[in-house]
């Protein structure tokens, strides 16, 4: 079974490694052989590095690439997949499964109205939890990671087998919650960035060097994320939200640009909620005040 890769970035680029080192020594669950076709991509560059790396094969059309597959892992940015789809499918095509890797997208962008009368086609769309850092050394470090897996049944199964007998987690996801999903997923990743170069950066403006700034949040950050994976939010909380010091918080925002200000408020809200279910009998009234005072302004100013 043959793999093409259409787009050759870091993902594409990652996948093609991993699936080539562990196949070329491993056979699939039902002893067939599964290998990478090679690249194809509108980057002749991009292309060029990606298949000297994998050791694969260029593909200088869409076209070749479709029939020298199997299946086709379309590993180009979320804008460019229904572009890449609405050229597959004027193709004739058949007994292919086609899978995209967005977080985002569900494989409803793969639309079998598009395609040709005859062919026969499975989609599916795969998403790695795992951030993509850079093209060639990231692969390293591409280890047991979960995927989100929607799509036809024959797709889900094929593709699933192929990652999961790499030692990949695979969890199944409604096509109507995959926005939310990766929505979920951006919290946890690309915005915890922001926090971490938001804390950095106050504490450089204090006179912190920025590996003095490093070690302090290093210290914080990981000791409480471990916390929060051993035993969840409320064990993990603290500071002055958790102990309902009204006073701290005060002169906390009246230090705050107001990008940190806006910031403060609205992770402060989101806090409140776990404040009351670790500490049920503190009064967190006073609290509340503060983080809506802005809403109950803005409401007596309507009356």
């Amino acid at each position: 079974m043959k793999i093409g890769f259409i787009g050759a970035g870091k993902v594409g680029t990652t996948l093609g490694k991993c699936i080539c080192d562990y196949y070329d020594k491993h056979k699939s669950s039902d002893g067939e052989k599964i290998s990478v076709s090679g690249y194809y991509s509108r980057s002749i560059e991009s292309t060029s590095e990606s298949v000297h790396f994998t050791k694969t094969k260029i593909f200088d059309n869409l076209k070749t690439i479709v029939c020298a597959s199997d299946i086709l892992f379309i590993t180009t940015e979320d804008s460019e997949i229904p572009r890449v789809w609405s050229c597959i499918a004027e193709l004739e095509i058949s007994n292919k499964i086609i899978c995209h890797f967005s977080g985002s997208l569900s494989s409803d962008v793969f639309s079998k109205n598009d395609i040709k009368t005859g062919s026969f086609i499975s989609t599916c769309s795969f998403h790695p939890v795992f951030a993509f850092s850079d093209k060639f050394s990231i692969y390293k470090q591409f280890n047991n990671v979960t995927f989100a897996a929607e799509g036809d049944k024959n797709a889900c199964k094929t593709v699933g087998s192929i990652f999961s007998a790499m030692g990949h987690n695979i969890i199944s996801i409604s096509t109507e919650n995959k926005v939310r999903y990766h929505a979920a997923c951006v919290f946890a990743s690309n915005f915890l960035v922001s926090l971490l170069h938001t804390s950095e950066e106050m504490l450089e403006s204090c006179g912190f060097g920025q590996s003095e700034a490093l070690d302090l949040i290093k210290g914080l950050a990981l000791k409480n994320a471990n916390t929060y994976f051993k035993s969840g939010a409320a064990h993990s909380l603290t500071g002055p939200l958790e102990r309902a010091d009204v006073q701290t918080i005060k002169k906390h925002l009246d230090v705050l640009s107001k990008t940190e200000y806006d910031e403060y408020m609205a992770l402060s809200k989101g806090l409140l909620g776990i404040a009351r279910e670790k500490n049920p009998e503190r009064d967190y009234n006073s609290v509340e005040a503060i983080l809506y005072e802005d809403i109950i302004i803005l409401e007596k100013g309507k009356v």
